[in-house]
C-alpha cells in the first residue's frame, strides 16, 4: 500500500482494523495489535532514510530499568527535605500523592499513544499528527529546554555533593569539567551500551531507594540505636506549616503550604516522560514501551509516595539541621531527609554512603537527560521543526549535533562558579520545573484529540496493545489540575514586603516562550487545527 500522507482521513476504513501500517509494504494491518512484535521492521523502515538511523539497540530490559529510575536524581534525594519544611508530614505526603496520580494519569495517556505509534521523539510527533503544527513547533522546542538544561542542574548538585568530602570550593570547577567529559564519553557510546550503562545506575538508585525505606521503618519502630519509637509522633505534632511564609492566618498558611509542595513535587517527578523519547531506538518497541508504562503507577507509589511517607514519619518538618541547611541556601547533603533521618537514630557511617548513592544518582540522571535531549533534536528535525542537520547521526546511531548542542548546555553548570551553587541551582531546577508542566499539559491535550479521533474515525481503542481507562475524562481532569498548579508556581513571588522579580520571572518565563513561538509559528506558517476527521490513525 502506499503511505498515507500526513493527516490524511482513513473515514472509509473499517473499524478496529482500520489502521494501517506506515510504510510497511508486507504487513497485515492489525496484526500489532495480536503480536506486537510483528512490526518491528516495518517501524524501522519508517526512520530508514539517508539521515536518521538511530539504531534500535536498547533492549526490553534497559527500557524497563531506564523507565523506571533513569530521571530519578536530586528531586527525590534532597528535594523532598524542602517539601517538609514547606508542607508539614502530612501536608507533604498528601501533596507527593497527589501529584503523583496526576503525573500516573498523564503517563497513561502518554502511554496509550506511544505504544500506538512508538516513533523516535514520539512527544513532538504527537502534537504535529494530533493538533497542528504550531502546537508541535512551540511545544517541541519549548519542553527541549528540560532535557537541554537538567544535565546542568544535576552536574551542579553533584558538584555540591562532592563537598561535602572536600570543602575547598575552588576545586568545584575541576569536579565540574571531570563530570562534563564523564556525561559526553557516556553519551557517545551509542543507545545498546548506555542503555546497559542506565541499568546499571538504575538498579543501583532502586536498591537504595528500596534499602531507605526498610531502614526507616526500622527506625520509626524503634530498632535504631537511640531506641526511640517514632510511630506517627510527627503527623500528630507536625502535620501542616502552620506558618508558612510567616502568614498569620493558619488556614492559609497551611493551604499555600500544601501547595509550595505541589511546585516540589513535580520537579521531583520531572522527566518521567523522556522515556518516550527512546522509542524510536527500542527493539521491539511496542512489547517494552508498554512494559513501561504498566509499571508507572508501581514506581510512583514506590520509590517517591513512600520516600515521602517515610520521611515524614522519622524527620519533623522543625528539624534545626534540615531548617538550618535550608535558610543557609545549601544544597548538601546535610539537606537530604535520608541523612538527617539517619543522624537523628545516632546512625555513623552511613551518611557518607548516601551521600555516594545521591551524588551517583545527580549524574546518572544528567546522563539520562543528556541522552534524552540530542534524541528530541533528531525529533525536531525530522519533523521539520528544526534544521534537517539535526538528524544526522554517526555510524553507531550517536545524534552529531545534538551531541555538540547539548555539550553547549552541559556549560550552563559553570554558573555555579559565579553566582554561587545554591542560585544556580535554584534558578535551573524552577526552570525545568515549568517545562515539565508544559509538556504535561500538552501531552494531555495531545491524546484529548487523539481519542476524539479514535471516537470519530470508528477505531476501536479495545484492540490496542496498551489501552489507558476512564477516558477521555482522566485526560480532561489531568489537564486542568496541571494547569492550574502551573499559572500559580509562583505565588510566593507576591508575597513578603518586596516583589521578588527574579523568581516571578524564572517562575513564568517558560510560558511566555512556549506563547511567542506558538503565535510567531502560526503567523508565518498560517497553520490551522488538524479536522478530527483528518488525523492520520495509521501506525
Amino acid at each position: 500500500m502506499d503511505s498515507p500522507t500526513k493527516n490524511q482521513s482513513i473515514t472509509n476504513a473499517a473499524p478496529a482494523r482500520a489502521v494501517a501500517v506506515k510504510d510497511a509494504t508486507d504487513i497485515e494491518p492489525g496484526n500489532d495489535n495480536l503480536d506486537p512484535s510483528s512490526h518491528t521492521h516495518a517501524i524501522d523502515d519508517v526512520f530508514a532514510d539517508s539521515q536518521v538511523k538511530l539504531r534500535r539497540g536498547l533492549h526490553g530490559r534497559s527500557i524497563t530499568i531506564m523507565g523506571l529510575a533513569g530521571a530519578i536524581g536530586t528531586g527525590l534525594f534532597l528535594g523532598s527535605g524542602k517539601a517538609v519544611t514547606n508542607g508539614g508530614a502530612v501536608g507533604a505526603v498528601l501533596g507527593y500523592t497527589v501529584m503523583g496520580v496526576a503525573i500516573g494519569c498523564m503517563m497513561m495517556c502518554l502511554g496509550e499513544m506511544t505504544v500506538f505509534r512508538p516513533h523516535a521523539g514520539s512527544i513532538v510527533s504527537f502534537a504535529g499528527d494530533f493538533v497542528d503544527d504550531s502546537f508541535a513547533f512551540a511545544f517541541g522546542w519549548t519542553y527541549y529546554l528540560f532535557p537541554a538544561i537538567i544535565p546542568a542542574v544535576e552536574l551542579v548538585a553533584a558538584a555540591i555533593l562532592i563537598q561535602y568530602w572536600d570543602t575547598n570550593s575552588d576545586h568545584m570547577a575541576i569536579y565540574l569539567v571531570v563530570m562534563m567529559g564523564g556525561v559526553m564519553a557516556c553519551n557517545m557510546l551509542g543507545s545498546r551500551w548506555f542503555g546497559e550503562l542506565e541499568a546499571g545506575f538504575g538498579i543501583l538508585k532502586v536498591t537504595a531507594i528500596v534499602g531507605l525505606i526498610i531502614l526507616g521503618l526500622v527506625i520509626d519502630l524503634g530498632g535504631a540505636p537511640n531506641k526511640d519509637r517514632l510511630g506517627f509522633r510527627y503527623w500528630k505534632e507536625y502535620p501542616f506549616n502552620d506558618d508558612y511564609l510567616d502568614i498569620s492566618n493558619k488556614t492559609t498558611a497551611r493551604f499555600l503550604g500544601f501547595w509550595a509542595v505541589l511546585t516540589q513535587a513535580a520537579f521531583s517527578y520531572g522527566g518521567v516522560e523522556l522515556i518516550a523519547l527512546a522509542a524510536g531506538e527500542a527493539q521491539n518497541p511496542r512489547v517494552a514501551m508498554a512494559s513501561v508504562y504498566r509499571r508507572m503507577f508501581l514506581r510512583i507509589g514506590l520509590l517517591y509516595v513512600v520516600s515521602m511517607w517515610i520521611i515524614s514519619m522519622c524527620v519533623p518538618r522543625n528539624d534545626p539541621n534540615l531548617l538550618a541547611e535550608l535558610a543557609s541556601g545549601k544544597t548538601s547533603v546535610a539537606e537530604s531527609p535520608f541523612v538527617i533521618m539517619i543522624n537523628r537514630a545516632g546512625i555513623s557511617v552511613l551518611p557518607h554512603i548516601i551521600n555516594a548513592v545521591v551524588l551517583t544518582s545527580a549524574f546518572s540522571a544528567g546522563n539520562f537527560s543528556f541522552f534524552m535531549g540530542s534524541r528530541m533534536l533528531v525529533a525536531l528535525g525530522r519533523q521539520g521543526y528544526g534544521p534537517k542537520a539535526l538528524t544526522r547521526v554517526t555510524k553507531n546511531g550517536v545524534p552529531i549535533y545534538g551531541f555538540v548542542i547539548q555539550s553547549v548546555f552541559l556549560c550552563l553548570s559553570f554558573l555555579a562558579l559565579s553566582n554561587g551553587p545554591n542560585k544556580a541551582f535554584n534558578w535551573l531546577s524552577n526552570l525545568t520545573t515549568l517545562c515539565n508542566m508544559i509538556c504535561w499539559t500538552c501531552v494531555c491535550v495531545c491524546f484529548i484529540r487523539f481519542h476524539k479521533a479514535c471516537v470519530a474515525q470508528g477505531v476501536d481503542r479495545k484492540s490496542f496493545v496498551f489501552r489507558s481507562y476512564f477516558q477521555p475524562y482522566l485526560a480532561w481532569a489531568t489537564m486542568i489540575f496541571i494547569g492550574i498548579v502551573m499559572f500559580f508556581n509562583g505565588f510566593a513571588t507576591f508575597i513578603g514586603e518586596e516583589f521578588d522579580y527574579q523568581n516571578f520571572i524564572v517562575a513564568y518565563i517558560t510560558l511566555v516562550i512556549f506563547a511567542i513561538l506558538y503565535v510567531g509559528y502560526r503567523l508565518i506558517r498560517r497553520t490551522k487545527l488538524i479536522p478530527i476527521m483528518a488525523i492520520d490513525l495509521s501506525y
